[in-house]
């Protein structure tokens, strides 16, 4: 529920507390609201760490659950402080403001009498602030007890004991002075002109509370979008109006959704004094004096730092020149030096060329001679080779004609080794021979085809035999008489049977096999030899 706001009137008692003040510049007003200060300390031994967000939340629904009080999340400021395992058990270890904004809520009906909302008013913050003293907060195993006290600076009637029971004021009189702080500077500034507070806007807005004698303004230097003001009216009663209404109040501006909680005290030093004007008047001159050289002092450390960097940078020129200097020197030189090089292996490989040239020449002449003399030597191993070729041939043809000679003089004189061509031969005769004398072969004996009967071979009957058979003479009948023997038709009949002998077979065969392969490995040396040429 939203609070009446009204323009202030020259009676403070007309001044409910639960209503805002327009200020009637800009927007601006003064809207009520409860502060009341907290504190937090241990409630047990626990030591555990603690969590800022759980100890907002369980505040929070204590206020509502148990209070009935709705507040925002924004309206709750909370500090943990540094250190809390160092801290003494009866040191808070954080602390907040709790900000109340819906008074009329508070007040309920007794808001239509001002004495009575007053008096209503006072006791309900009492009675909030010993409702939250005492409280314990259990935070995840850490417990903490809340305390909590008003803002003695927001209520009117403290400051007013106050500034009655200083010493000053009773030397001096009552005040006349207003500090505010905390104040939003833009809010004083003239609009489109600048963000710092103007004093022709400042004076516009407090002097609806009455006559002005001095105003001062002062920009912080911690917070630059705040300031602080000094106001000193003409008359006590104008202060007082004033102070009536900036206490218990904050400043809002139309349009914003900021709360400007400032400070409101009034001035017990003396601030616009002879002695402290031209105390500030000559703290301002040494302040602008010393601006001014450090002003000097800042140019003159530009113009410094300003010929240090031409200084250098003329020096990294100069030795940027003379590198360039030296690397062009290093560059001819290098390139003089690769030149001699390159002369010097040009007139070697030239050299080196020669000396091949010249072994080329060797070698090849070296190598015609080496040809010509192989040539030379094969040509006489090809000539020697047929030599010894022609010789072997007439050897071996030698050596097969005495054989020859030899198996004829063997054949004639033992018949049973004779070869195929002379059995087939004397066959034939046989059967010739017996076709004209028309006597009939016997069958041969199954047994033995020759040979006594005791397994005995008798070779001078064989050679006998074979010798009648060669004469075409009968094999039955012995040369010395006309009767037939069986065993020249078995003799007959085994040499038909059996062929050459072993003996003819074995020598014929190897005196060809070694004509033969002699012959083969002589031809095949003599093409090596021409095909070499």
């Amino acid at each position: 529920m939203k609070s009446s706001s009204r323009r202030f009137s020259s009676s403070p008692s007309s001044l409910s507390r639960w209503e805002a003040v327009e200020l009637g510049h800009g927007g601006l007003s003064l809207v009520p609201r409860l502060r009341v200060l907290l504190s937090f300390v241990r409630a047990d031994l626990s030591v555990r760490p603690l969590d800022e967000w759980q100890l907002r939340q369980s505040l929070l629904g204590f206020l509502r659950d148990s209070l009935s009080i709705t507040v925002s999340d924004k309206d709750l400021s909370l500090h943990k402080h540094k250190n809390p395992h160092k801290r003494r058990s009866d040191e808070a270890l954080a602390s907040g403001v709790l900000y109340i904004w819906d008074i009329q809520a508070l007040l309920g009906e007794s808001r239509s009498h001002k004495e009575d909302a007053a008096i209503t008013l006072q006791k309900k913050e009492r009675m909030l602030i010993e409702k939250l003293t005492g409280v314990e907060l259990n935070l995840g195993g850490l417990k903490l007890r809340c305390h909590a006290r008003p803002e003695d600076r927001d209520d009117f009637f403290s400051l007013k004991r106050s500034w009655h029971e200083s010493d000053e004021g009773q030397e001096k009189g009552l005040p006349n002075t207003m500090v505010l702080r905390g104040i939003p500077s833009r809010w004083l500034a003239e609009l489109r002109v600048s963000s710092k507070a103007s004093v022709l806007v400042t004076h516009t807005v407090f002097s609806q509370f009455g006559s002005i004698r001095n105003l001062d303004i002062q920009i912080n230097d911690s917070e630059s979008f705040s300031c602080n003001v000094w106001v000193q009216f003409e008359h006590y009663s104008e202060f007082y109006n004033a102070m009536v209404a900036f206490c218990g109040r904050s400043m809002v501006k139309e349009g914003s959704n900021f709360k400007a909680n400032y400070e409101v005290n009034w001035d017990n030093d003396g601030y616009f004094t002879e002695g402290n004007i031209r105390k500030r008047k000559f703290e301002k001159q040494r302040l602008e004096d010393l601006r001014r050289r450090q002003a000097f002092m800042e140019t003159r450390q530009a113009d410094i730092a300003r010929r240090q960097t031409e200084l250098a940078r003329f020096e990294q020129e100069r030795r940027e020149a003379e590198r360039i200097q030296r690397l062009r020197e290093e560059e001819n030189w290098r390139r003089e030096r690769e030149a001699a090089a390159a002369e010097q292996e040009m007139f070697r490989q030239k050299e080196l060329e020669r000396l091949k040239e010249e072994e080329r020449v060797r070698k090849e002449k070296h190598l015609r001679e080496q040809i010509q003399r192989e040539e030379e030597q094969k040509a006489l191993e090809v000539k020697r080779r047929e030599e010894e070729f022609r010789k072997l041939e007439e050897q071996l043809k030698e050596k097969h004609r005495a054989d020859m000679r030899d198996r004829e003089t063997w054949t004639v004189r033992s018949p049973r080794y004779c070869s195929p061509e002379v059995v087939n031969r004397s066959y034939l005769d046989s059967r010739r021979q017996l076709g004209k004398t028309g006597r009939e072969v016997e069958k041969l004996p199954e047994t033995y085809p020759h040979g006594s009967g005791n397994g005995q071979h008798d070779d001078s009957n064989d050679r006998e035999r074979v010798s009648r058979l060669a004469q075409g003479r009968s094999v039955t009948e012995p040369s010395h008489a006309t009767v037939e023997d069986p065993k020249d038709d078995d003799l007959q009949r085994w040499v038909l049977d059996t062929g050459p002998s072993l003996f003819s077979k074995y020598t014929s065969f190897k005196v060809g096999s070694s004509f033969a392969s002699h012959t083969k490995r002589l031809k095949s040396i003599i093409v090596d030899s021409k095909q070499s040429l």
